[in-house]
């Protein structure tokens, strides 16, 4: 008996150690995605005199391709699109989706057509701060907080509660669940752009009053590895449950900690609100 229970322990501290090691090499592939992205992002601001690429671009010089059309050409060598994988019903980018989301997997195996109506899905594990990707913006001028206080993309679920995110959705306007009829972009729409912090959205956004940055409803900032059903698009979400890997304007990658305070978190999310956050590592 001294024997099997010793069995038992060992068999379960290795458990363990495979699962520490597996969430440790995702948390590695999900930074290395965003580095990636945030590394094309200023590759495309060097071959575009220090022009950002932006959402709402239909004001700026990007064709409206939002933001990561543009840079898709800079993630891949010599400047080639990235390949494509297929599923039934759409393609996507491997270097677009976290092995850690769920909610893709989830899709993916739903992502049939029944009667005529597509189900839901996303094709992006990630989202741009909607904030610091404006019109006009460049990469010199454009962040007096500091691009190394300012947070350019989160980590985030392809498809939260019913609402899917598309990288190549660069308009503001949603689409029905047949992906046929505009609708309002607000109530759980069924596809949005891969933003967050967004104006053209219900999102929860930032306000700052005397160098103080706080969400427009209270308490909110993301969310650490919430079921798809109580997912709320209107924040970024990590699939990690202790802290949600960003990257910055500067090109570096850093994790925020669940227990960071909402101002701390908006207060990197503004990139002239004059505040400073520091609660990351």
């Amino acid at each position: 008996m001294v024997a099997i229970g010793i069995a038992a322990i060992i068999v379960s501290v290795s458990l363990s150690a495979i699962q520490i090691a597996r969430i440790a090499s995702l948390r590695a592939d999900n930074a290395n995605k965003l580095r990636q992205i945030i590394l094309a992002t200023h590759d495309y601001s060097s071959a575009n005199s220090d022009a950002m690429p932006a959402f709402d671009a239909y004001y700026s010089m990007n064709g409206g391709e939002g933001v990561f059309g543009p840079i898709l050409p800079f993630m891949s060598e010599g400047n080639a699109l990235p390949r494509f994988a297929e599923l039934p019903g759409f393609k996507y980018m491997p270097e677009c989706i976290s092995l850690a989301d769920s909610s893709f997997q989830l899709h993916l195996v739903e992502d049939i057509e029944t009667g005529g109506v597509r189900h839901l899905f996303g094709d992006i594990s990630f989202a741009a701060n909607w904030q610091g990707f404006r019109p006009h913006y460049n990469l010199t001028t454009s962040y007096p907080d500091g691009a190394s206080s300012t947070i350019a993309f989160t980590e985030r679920y392809s498809l939260c509660g019913k609402t899917g995110s598309m990288w190549s959705w660069s308009s503001a306007p949603c689409l029905d669940v047949q992906m046929e009829t505009f609708c309002k972009c607000v109530n759980s729409p069924p596809m949005r752009r891969a933003t967050f912090a967004d104006v053209n959205y219900d999102d929860v956004m930032p306000i700052t009053n005397n160098g103080v940055t706080t969400p427009s409803l209270v308490g909110k900032s993301f969310q650490l590895a919430p079921k798809i059903e109580e997912c709320d698009y209107r924040i970024p979400q990590s699939p990690f449950s202790s802290s949600m890997t960003v990257a910055f304007f500067d090109g570096s990658i850093k994790s925020l900690r669940g227990n960071a305070a909402p101002p701390v978190f908006w207060s990197l999310i503004t990139p002239s609100g004059g505040e400073i956050g520091n609660d990351f590592r």
